[in-house]
């Protein structure tokens, strides 16, 4: 009995070696190089998020499990760096806890921030295991998803998409898709419309419907909208195929249904030319249906703060001049759909210190006068019903 356990025993040291060796065989490289303590969450700006461990997303743990090693420090600042699209990390490797802010690039050297802000140079080879992943796949959305625009260079939201990408080493990878909206959306027009895709697609069709009538059914190249019946609404649907080649980095599908209204174009008009830093600008808009649709510069600064109120059928705003600003002319520009309005400001500067100078009425100000303002004010859709202050 003895000799037979020995026996046994023997035979299972013998093959230890063996049956590791055949384990290890058999067993994925990603997971055998994975380092075991790591785990993390790799996202961007626009919520698509993997969580990664050494049985999760290994390649990943790798990745950040080695990164350090595959790096060197830089001497550029964040703010020089050059890159097409930016990731985040929140690693927990040995013990310690990181947030890293990646700046990836399929065509430049690929970076990396720590939290206390230095910033170091990711291994080109080393960086191209990322790039060439699935899980990179909105830089290559951002970069390469064709883009519909419509005649006032409004982007055309797809309604459903198919497509792939070809990563930097010809890998395929498959978009998410998840851009399109099942809503249908009007687009505004004072034109005949003319539509223009930032890639080519290889075949094109486009119906147009009036009245849910079909009344053109063939390639977007052939079509001329002018020879449709008059109309005021039209619903068009766009579907567009980009085959798989060398050429196209994108490739796939996308259907675009929508309707175009058609309107008298936006009328822009402003209260004068030549002011007074502190002094306003005010605006009549005309034509515009939504005011959320207006933009406006001054400069090159845009003016988010500007509200637009309707009275009638008109809107109105008031642009403020920063008593700070400086004597010049400044470009004011509005722009809404296909209509952009630009004007030359000739402002004077305060020759004052605001900060320090009181201001006292050249007239007492009377009930009469606050009853006037109050009728201008409501005849705009304003009304000052409380005090704001005593003078």
């Amino acid at each position: 009995m003895k000799k037979a356990l020995l026996i046994i025993l023997s035979v299972i040291v013998l093959l230890s070696p063996t049956i590791v060796g055949a384990v290890l065989y058999f067993m994925p490289d990603d997971v055998i190089n994975t380092p075991v303590n790591i785990s993390g969450t790799f996202y961007d700006d626009e919520g698509v998020q993997f969580e990664f461990s050494r049985s999760k997303n290994s390649l990943l743990a790798t990745f950040f499990g080695d990164l350090e090693e595959n790096s060197t420090a830089s001497s550029l600042s964040e703010e020089s760096v050059r890159y097409d699209k930016k990731y985040y990390a929140d690693v927990e490797h040995k013990g310690k806890k990181q947030h890293l802010t990646l700046y990836l690039s399929v065509s430049r050297i690929c970076y990396y921030s720590s939290e206390d802000g230095a910033l170091f140079q990711i291994n080109m080879q080393y960086s191209n295991t990322l790039i060439n992943s699935e899980y990179a796949i909105t830089l290559y959305e951002e970069l390469n998803t064709p883009t519909l625009t419509t005649f006032s260079n409004e982007v055309v939201i797809p309604t459903s998409t198919g497509f792939g990408y070809t990563a930097k080493d010809g890998t395929y990878l498959s978009g998410r898709n998840s851009y399109s909206t099942d809503e249908i959306i009007t687009y505004y027009s004072s034109k005949t419309p003319i539509f223009n895709f930032s890639t080519k697609p290889n075949l094109c069709n486009i119906k147009a419907y009036i009245n849910n009538v079909l009344r053109y059914d063939g390639t977007l190249y052939d079509f001329d909208a002018s020879t449709l019946p008059t109309a005021s609404t039209v619903k068009y649907v766009i579907e567009a195929t980009w085959i798989k080649s060398d050429a196209n980095d994108c490739f796939g599908t996308a259907t675009y249904e929508f309707y175009v209204s058609y309107a008298p174009a936006p009328v822009f008009e402003i209260s004068g030319t030549s002011l007074e830093a502190g002094e306003f600008i005010t605006v009549k808009a005309s034509n515009v249906s939504d005011t959320s649709k207006i933009t406006c510069f001054l400069g090159s600064t845009q003016l988010t703060d500007v509200r637009f109120f309707f009275s009638d059928s008109d809107c109105y705003a008031l642009i403020p001049l920063d008593v700070s600003m400086t004597s010049g002319a400044y470009k004011l520009t509005l722009s809404c759909g296909e209509t952009t309005f630009t004007a030359s400001i000739d402002l004077t500067a305060r020759n004052r210190d605001a900060s320090s100078t009181k201001y006292t009425p050249s007239e007492p100000v009377t009930e009469a006068k606050l009853a006037d303002m109050q009728a201008l004010l409501s005849s705009v859709g304003l009304s000052c019903s409380e005090k704001a202050f005593d003078s």
